[in-house]
């Protein structure tokens, strides 16, 4: 602010200086009266700016002394109540959140699957399964999961979406475009078709082995934990066990 106040003050030692030379060298008269009201304009203004200044100064020190102290008071008040919240009542709070988590979870997975179909109705790619997360891996069944740890999990799992991408760009590609080895992957499965998985990206059994997709420990856990959390959909027939993403 004191710096603002010195640039005027030297604006205005300047055309004070200029009116000084006036009567030395007679200005015109029209020069005169535009100095006077140039002079007049400045000072105006400084003095608007400086009780500008002076108000938000006041506003602030009110804020300092008073809103600050209340809003202080508020949150002891508030942390006070969650401290002292009915037994009941925290139970029926703790339960409404429970609630709202799985309803805002059903509503992530239904709009996932939506996603999902909807961009493979457009052409746009292959179906994925999400990954699992934290509260999903805890809340599984101690047999299901054996010695798998999440992150070991989620990595197979993209090795699964792999041969799920693999399978669907083999079968919109042009037959001249792939190998003997792939027009034969692309035969034998086309063989598993079903109604229940026309017009559906699906893998089988076979697709998971011939693309070297380990079936060890945790691999049979991954397939068992998606068929649980009904991230994928089994069609047995004919031999085979085709995997839909659900």
């Amino acid at each position: 602010m004191e710096t603002l106040f010195e640039s005027f003050n030297e604006r205005i030692e300047s055309l004070q200086s200029l009116l000084h030379l006036h009567s030395q060298y007679k200005l015109q008269t029209q020069e005169y009266n535009n100095l006077i009201s140039n002079i007049d304009a400045l000072e105006t203004r400084a003095v608007s700016i400086r009780n500008s200044l002076l108000v938000q100064e006041k506003q602030l020190q009110h804020s300092k002394n008073v809103v600050i102290p209340r809003l202080k008071h508020v949150k002891m008040s508030v942390e006070h109540a969650l401290r002292n919240v009915p037994e009941s009542l925290r139970e029926e709070i703790e339960e409404n959140e429970t609630m709202v988590k799985a309803a805002e979870k059903r509503e992530t997975e239904v709009t996932a699957k939506k996603s999902n179909h909807e961009n493979v109705k457009r052409g746009g790619g292959a179906p994925r399964i999400e990954a699992l997360s934290v509260d999903e891996f805890n809340s599984l069944p101690k047999y299901l999961v054996g010695r798998a740890t999440l992150e070991k999990l989620n990595s197979a799992l993209e090795l699964v979406n792999g041969i799920y991408q693999d399978m669907y760009t083999m079968i919109h590609t042009s037959s001249l475009k792939l190998t003997r080895e792939q027009k034969d992957r692309l035969w034998a499965h086309k063989q598993c078709e079903t109604e229940e998985t026309a017009g559906k990206p699906f893998i089988t059994e076979s697709d998971v082995k011939d693309s070297g997709f380990k079936m060890d420990n945790v691999g049979r856990a991954l397939f068992a934990i998606l068929r649980h959390l009904g991230r994928i959909k089994e069609v047995r027939g004919g031999g085979h066990v085709r995997m839909l993403v659900a």
